[in-house]
Order: structure tokens, then C-alpha cells, then sequence
């Protein structure tokens, strides 16, 4: 995702101008304080009047974000697959070769045909 913005941060009665990450995985605040939300940990996720709020077990971090709140919300609920990365049409064949990593075909054949070709 990699998407960045300066804001105001809010997190356990503390505030804080600084800059907020989107990233692949976690969200991440920087700024008087540091709060790092995994995705995986999020139980609670609302966009509202420009202010994108996060509910996971340490509390809930709150962004100023404006406009981009709702956004931010949306890629959140749904981050991009490996394959949507690497730039893979759906419908698209995937040659996989040499790769020794068994947990990567299950992401090659969620969007394309997938051929594993064993290296000699």
C-alpha cells in the first residue's frame, strides 16, 4: 500500500502532531508518541467526519486524516493479495519455477493458473 500523511494523532489521552503509514500489514503512527497496529489485531474500524479510528487490544488510535480517512478505511478492510502486487491480471498464467517456498503457489492460483516447473 505504502501510503503516507501528516495528522494529528490520538491514543490513550495523548495527542500528537506527526505522520501516519499505511502499510502492506500495520498501521503505523509517528509522532510525540509511536503505535504500531497490526491488521491482523484491529477489531474495530469506522471512518467518520475525517477522523479514521482504530480499535485493537492496546486502545483505540484515532487519525486526523481528512478526505483520505475513508480511503484509508477501504484499504484496510481490504489489502491488496500478493499477486495484485506483483501485478497479476486475474485470469493470467503463473510460471513457477524454482521456487522453494511451498506458501507461495496457494497465492499463484488464487487470481491465475498456476504450473509449478520444478528446477533441475
Amino acid at each position: 500500500m505504502g501510503a503516507e500523511a501528516r495528522c494529528v494523532g490520538h491514543f490513550n489521552q495523548r495527542s500528537s502532531e506527526g505522520k501516519a503509514l499505511l502499510e502492506t500489514d500495520f498501521l503505523l503512527f509517528r509522532g510525540d508518541f509511536r503505535v504500531k497496529v497490526p491488521f491482523k489485531g484491529i477489531h474495530s474500524l469506522t471512518a467518520a467526519d475525517g477522523r479514521l479510528s482504530v480499535g485493537f487490544d492496546e486502545g483505540t488510535l484515532r487519525l486526523d486524516l481528512g478526505a483520505a480517512a475513508e480511503k484509508w478505511m477501504r484499504k484496510i478492510q481490504n489489502p491488496p493479495s500478493l499477486m495484485d502486487k506483483l501485478g497479476v491480471k486475474p485470469g493470467a498464467v503463473v510460471s513457477v519455477i524454482g521456487i522453494r517456498d511451498e506458501a507461495f503457489l496457494p497465492h499463484c492460483s488464487a487470481g491465475a493458473r498456476a504450473r509449478l516447473e520444478k528446477a533441475e
